[in-house]
């Protein structure tokens, strides 16, 4: 399981105000700057942040078939090509996968 606890506070940054970090409400945007922040990091496995996330979407949107789809793109596909809703929906079951896997950060007030 990721124990990564910034990136989550990283995001929830990012759902409040996501034109300031990613220019405007695009799922395909938030996905470039996460791969940007990935590669700026150093990865000892060079594995993607969020990569149980990827899993957890498969699972859910893709009848638990492994996919070459990434989480935005199977987001993107399930809103019909809506980007704003892709994001929204990001947002909502990232929330639900830190809840069933008992992720939590601290929020800076």
């Amino acid at each position: 399981m990721e124990s990564n606890i910034p990136i989550y506070e990283l995001l929830n940054k990012i759902e409040n105000r996501p034109e300031l970090y990613i220019g405007e409400k695009s799922i395909i945007k938030l996905r470039i700057y996460l791969m940007g922040f990935a590669y700026g990091l150093t990865y000892p496995d060079l594995n993607e942040p969020l990569s149980d996330f990827q899993l957890f979407i498969e699972y859910k949107y893709n009848n638990s078939r492994r996919t070459a789809l990434g989480w935005d793109s199977i987001l993107l596909k399930y809103t019909n090509g809506n980007e704003e809703m892709a994001l929204n929906l990001f947002f909502k079951e990232l929330k639900i996968f830190m809840l069933e896997n008992n992720i939590k950060f601290f929020e800076n007030r």
